[in-house]
C-alpha cells in the first residue's frame, strides 16, 4: 500500500515525464497545462517570466521557433530530486542536441536547470518555478 508520500512523488514524476513529453513533441499546450497559476521562469537569454499566460506565451514561442529551425533531442539527468509535504524540486543536467533543418549544422547545448513544484489546494501538483542556468552551446562538425 502506497503512502501518502509515496503518492505525492509518483504525481511529481508523472508531471516531471508529462513535461519531458510535450517538451520533445513540443506541445505548449501540454506544458501550459502543467503550470502553477503563478509560475516563475528563469531564463539565462530571456529573465524573468512571470504568471501562467506570459510563461505560456513564451513556451509556445520558444517552442514553436526551435522545432522550426532544428530537430531537437533532449536528455534530462536528474542529480537530485525531492519531495516533501506540499513542495517538491529537482536539480538536473540537460544535453539538447540541435540539428539545422536547413543545412544539417548540429549544436549541442549542455547545462543545469531546477524545476520546483507545488501541490495546489485541490490536491494536484503543477511546476511552480524552472530555471536554467548559462548553457553551454558548441557547434559539431
Amino acid at each position: 500500500m502506497m503512502t501518502a508520500a509515496d503518492e505525492d512523488v509518483a504525481a511529481v514524476t508523472a508531471l516531471r515525464e508529462a513535461f519531458v513529453a510535450a517538451d520533445h513533441a513540443g506541445d505548449a499546450d501540454a506544458i501550459s497545462r502543467l503550470l502553477a497559476t503563478d509560475v516563475v521562469i528563469l531564463h539565462p537569454r530571456c529573465g524573468v517570466i512571470s504568471g501562467h499566460q506570459a510563461a505560456t506565451t513564451f513556451i509556445r514561442q520558444a517552442l514553436a521557433d526551435v522545432h522550426a529551425t532544428f530537430e531537437k533531442h533532449v536528455t534530462y539527468t536528474t542529480i537530485r530530486f525531492k519531495v516533501s509535504g506540499e513542495l517538491g524540486y529537482e536539480h538536473g543536467r540537460l544535453h539538447q542536441d540541435l540539428i539545422s533543418r536547413a543545412d544539417g549544422a548540429r549544436d549541442i547545448d549542455k547545462g543545469e536547470y531546477l524545476w520546483t513544484f507545488a501541490k495546489s489546494s485541490a490536491g494536484e501538483w503543477r511546476i511552480r518555478a524552472a530555471e536554467r542556468d548559462e548553457s553551454t552551446v558548441s557547434s559539431v562538425d
